[in-house]
């Protein structure tokens, strides 16, 4: 009941309460001042002469029960106040499945949460490996960020769920960097989603990010970020790793539950969009190849990071069958976004 209450009260647009505590305020005014309004008709204004009627009207239900006045006035003003509370201290979170129905809790300690929630695991599942369809998940997703993001109702933002990740690297790119989102981490063995530590820690104590780094002449960059399983040259193969420019990242320490705390995500990030747009100066990168194994939180957020203004083309790849199986374009058009690689091609042509 007490939950239903607070969503009705956020839902409630501020400008009713507050228009109804400044006519009770105005009308208190006038009457404990003594202030006389009698003569309206000398306002050539309708719009204001409508308003001062309005105003004598409530004055005769102020004199008649001025007391009940009073209480009204006196709600109206706490719902204000609570109102403001909820929005500062509220959150709004969007919740994308993508890999089977999740059943786990999802746990803050904010007064209010607006959950928004959404799954496309039977969409994926139905498609049944025809990747050329994830087209319309694609136009789903991009639906899903838009519509978040104009329905805002809080101070607070962020965003949680489990699905592939170029899916996850559209969201975050979809919904951008203009609004910081708070990010939601599942360990292993727990079934409830908490938030990043947002607590500032020294960064020495999380995992050192290693580079390693191999420049061609290639207008081409292939990019590997690894904190949960490292990824092989030998698994970018495809990507004619020999023949282009290659960065890859890697925490000294991996894992499912690496990411701890949003201090760590933001450090990690500037570091991955400081060394890849040095090589884009250096080598007129066209095209990036970027394969991530990662949290949902660091890849969320690195999909924030990028700018169709500032970064070549992205393709972003998901691993599949002990192979990079499809892609998505981060910057194009959801009908124009899915490729899939030609070796993958090839194999599907030679298995039929």
């Amino acid at each position: 009941m007490w939950q239903k209450f607070k969503k009705i009260l956020v839902s409630i647009p501020l400008k009713y309460p507050l228009g109804i505590a400044i006519l009770c305020m105005v009308i208190i005014v006038i009457n404990e001042l003594g202030i006389c309004i009698q003569y309206v008709d000398i306002f050539n204004s309708d719009f204001i002469t409508d308003i001062l009627n309005k105003i004598k009207d409530l004055q005769i239900i102020y004199v008649k029960i001025k007391p009940i006045f009073y209480i009204v006035f006196t709600i109206d003003i706490i719902l204000i106040i609570f109102k403001l509370k909820l929005k500062k201290q509220g959150i709004n979170i969007l919740i994308v499945n993508g890999l089977g129905k999740n059943k786990s809790n999802l746990v803050t300690n904010y007064l209010y949460e607006e959950k928004i929630e959404h799954d496309i695991s039977d969409v994926i599942s139905k498609l049944n490996g025809y990747y050329k369809g994830y087209v319309e998940v694609v136009k789903d997703i991009d639906y899903y960020a838009k519509s978040f993001m104009n329905s805002k109702k809080s101070n607070n933002y962020a965003f949680a769920g489990i699905l592939q990740t170029p899916f996850i690297l559209r969201l975050g790119y979809v919904i951008g960097d203009e609004t910081y989102f708070k990010l939601f981490h599942k360990k292993r063995d727990e079934d409830t989603f908490k938030l990043l530590k947002d607590t500032k820690t020294y960064i020495g104590s999380y995992p050192r990010m290693e580079i390693e780094k191999e420049l061609k002449e290639s207008n081409e960059l292939i990019v590997s970020i690894s904190t949960t399983f490292e990824i092989t040259k030998e698994q970018l193969k495809q990507f004619n790793i020999d023949r282009n420019n290659y960065i890859k990242f890697k925490t000294t320490t991996m894992g499912f539950d690496v990411i701890e705390s949003e201090e760590q995500v933001n450090h990690y990030k500037k570091i991955i969009f400081d060394e890849m747009r040095a090589i884009y100066k250096e080598k007129d990168i066209k095209v990036i190849h970027l394969c991530i194994s990662s949290s949902v939180a660091l890849t969320f957020a690195l999909g924030q990071g990028f700018s169709r203004n500032y970064d070549p083309e992205v393709i972003i790849y998901n691993y599949e069958k002990q192979e990079y199986v499809w892609g998505l374009k981060l910057f194009e058009k959801s009908e124009d976004s899915i490729i899939i690689p030609q070796n993958t091609v090839e194999e599907q042509v030679k298995s039929r």
